[in-house]
């Protein structure tokens, strides 16, 4: 039974996300299931049986977790270093061919989730490295042009704030849907299997 609990808490969990799948919204989805699993307790005088299958369910949710998180913490990277390299090739490109840009406004960066930093730091590490290496950039990087230098990196390297759950779909969406397969999975348990 803790068997089928891992297999259902991963395959709930896996559903859910599919319906999401926006690592920007990863820190809203951490808090609806983390709603959800109050739902799993075990009720006083429940066999051993039950108690497996809402342990495994448990472990089950926490194991797809660790597998969202790592597969958005490398998505969110590898989107920053791209980002990174390819605007500071345009910074550099741009600024050779001109001698220089004037310093743009400066986007006001809003707070971060998981996947903003991670894309945000990435991003900025990426698009340092890129226009100190690039041939003929490093001019424009400091002196009279380090403002403009250090306003590109800020713009190119925005990072969308957290989304919530609620702002993804209509009252139909996630977390309605996510209710509906505790209730089942709930039913399930009590359900004797035929």
């Amino acid at each position: 039974m803790y068997d089928v609990g891992v297999a259902n808490g991963r395959s709930l969990t896996e559903r859910a996300w599919d319906r999401v799948n926006d690592c920007f919204a990863l820190e809203s989805f951490y808090d609806l299931i983390e709603d959800a699993l109050d739902l799993l307790r075990v009720p006083p005088g429940s066999g051993n049986l039950a108690a497996c299958r809402i342990g495994g369910t448990g472990d089950g949710i926490f194991q797809k977790l660790l597998d969202i998180d790592n597969v958005c913490t490398n998505q969110c990277i590898q989107d920053g270093e791209q980002i990174g390299e390819v605007m500071a090739r345009l910074y550099c490109l741009i600024s050779i061919a001109l001698n220089g840009v004037a310093p743009a406004p400066e986007f006001i960066q809003g707070p971060l989730g998981i996947c903003g930093i991670n894309m945000r730091v990435t991003c900025q590490t990426e698009f340092f490295a890129t226009a100190q290496s690039y041939p003929g950039c490093g001019p424009y990087t400091r002196g009279m042009f380090e403002a403009s230098y250090r306003a590109e990196m800020n713009n190119a390297c925005y990072a969308p704030p957290p989304i919530s759950i609620g702002a993804l779909a209509p009252a139909d969406g996630p977390e309605v849907r996510l209710a509906e397969l505790w209730s089942r999975m709930n039913i399930a348990l009590y359900t004797p299997a035929e």
